[in-house]
């Protein structure tokens, strides 16, 4: 549930959360409302940057790339470096910065372990600070996405 948001305004986002593609029909007719009154609430949630936009999720596997989670944890001096290296990688899919000091959680899509292999020595070769980088292989997404 949103907050600053009706009722109505909160299930018409559930339902594009679930499927971008719905029909305003299709939506007015599970809330017992309108076309009309979908859209233009609809409509009114884009403009509030509410709904920031549509995507298609592509299945990890179709993406024919490996997903791997990399933490990296640096010295405050190296850290707003790290990040900026990190989020213009085309390798990093998802960038974010978690609890414990100095510490950035990646999600990195690459064709191969051996390309793994290099992003990390590249990591660690152009930041300095590196204090420690750990890495995980994704082996199956369970609930939500992953990738562009």
């Amino acid at each position: 549930m949103l907050r600053g948001l009706d009722d109505t305004d909160n299930k018409i986002v559930g339902i594009l959360t679930r499927n971008g593609r719905a029909s305003f029909t299709e939506i007015g007719e599970s809330l017992g409302i309108s076309r009309v009154t979908v859209k233009k609430r609809v409509e009114k949630l884009e403009k509030q940057g509410v709904i920031e936009g549509y995507s298609a999720k592509i299945g990890h596997t179709c993406s024919g790339k490996m997903s791997f989670l990399v933490s990296l944890q640096t010295r405050m001096e190296s850290f707003e470096w790290a990040k900026s290296k990190l989020a213009e990688s085309d390798e990093v899919v998802t960038l974010v910065q978690i609890t414990g000091g100095c510490c950035l959680l990646a999600l990195v899509q690459v064709e191969s372990k051996s390309n793994m292999k290099d992003f990390v020595s590249r990591l660690c070769s152009e930041i300095d600070g590196v204090e420690a980088i750990n890495f995980q292989a994704v082996l199956d997404v369970i609930k939500g996405s992953i990738g562009p």
